[in-house]
């Protein structure tokens, strides 16, 4: 098999007992012709400590930054790949020693590929589940724009973890994350630039394990955040696929019935209930089938 060189970026912040997880599975991957580099960012000495013991590693190199926020820290990243492909980790995540080699394969079968993502297995906090990230997960090909917000708007559980993807440098390189983007979701708009250079594989192939925690985006749902990528997504997005965003803001009256406290009649909400009418009246066999949905659901638990 043709083995082009491949670097792993993993994000390290001040998570020990994760990074020694995270650097030993990406240390140990089946395929030859790669390097593994950390990337801290830490403020506690401990992980310079730890690190350090690896100094004697070939496949390891360890840059220390200097308290970066995450949008400068990934660019200054981007900014320093020098291999044909690349990953950028996250240190609370674990790599399966079969992921380069199978993203290989299909890296090299489809040239004008931008990046591939595979299947994960969740980790709830320390807990190791075989509970797969994306639920109805297929084989499928992102082309164009228009894929991609059909994909991550309306089958959010068939997209991959973001530390899971592959990347094709001279595709992603020139893109660059900013706050305006969608703050801490800025990494789904990043992968909506990439699909425009060129189009991203979804693979059902389980090569990692993604860990859901306290403190990442994954297991919380920030109204603010979610708003700025809704912005960028709108004003970017293929006209006729405008309305489709309206869907994500059915996740906030989700994040409104959890959350009471907040005022039903404030500004926010009322945005929220507006995009969500334009949405069902737009896309009427949606709504019939979750007032469905739901009322099953009711009867089903009135039954037992």
């Amino acid at each position: 098999m043709n083995q082009p060189f491949v670097q792993i970026f993993i994000l390290s912040r001040n998570r020990l007992d994760y990074l020694k997880e995270s650097l030993q599975s990406c240390l140990v991957q089946h395929y030859e012709n790669y390097e593994v580099i950390v990337s801290d960012n830490s403020t506690e000495p401990e992980i310079k400590n730890f690190l350090e013991k690896f100094a004697k590693n070939d496949k390891l190199k360890v840059v220390y930054r200097n308290n970066l926020s995450y949008t400068d820290h990934t660019n200054l990243i981007l900014s320093e790949v020098a291999a044909t492909y690349f990953m950028m980790f996250h240190d609370d995540d674990i790599l399966l020693p079969n992921c380069l080699s199978d993203y290989i394969k299909i890296m090299n079968s489809n040239s004008d590929l931008s990046a591939v993502g595979g299947n994960s297995y969740i980790i709830k906090d320390k807990m190791h589940t075989n509970i797969l990230f994306m639920r109805n997960a297929q084989d499928s090909m992102m082309k164009n724009s228009r894929d991609f917000f059909r994909n991550y708007l309306l089958h959010t559980s068939s997209h991959p973890a973001f530390p899971t993807f592959l990347y094709r440098s001279n595709c992603v390189q020139s893109i660059k994350l900013a706050p305006f983007k969608g703050g801490g979701y800025s990494d789904t708009s990043f992968l909506f630039e990439a699909v425009n250079n060129g189009p991203i594989y979804i693979s059902t192939s389980i090569i990692a394990k993604y860990r859901m925690h306290g403190k990442n985006m994954s297991s919380q749902i920030n109204i603010y955040h979610i708003n700025k990528l809704v912005k960028y997504l709108s004003a970017n997005a293929p006209e006729d696929l405008n309305l489709l965003l309206s869907y994500k803001y059915t996740i906030w009256i989700k994040y409104l019935l959890r959350h009471p406290q907040r005022r039903l009649m404030g500004f926010t909400s009322k945005v929220i209930f507006w995009n969500a009418f334009k949405f069902f009246v737009c896309c009427p066999k949606y709504l019939i089938v979750r007032v469905v949905s739901k009322l099953f659901r009711l009867i089903t638990v009135k039954m037992r």
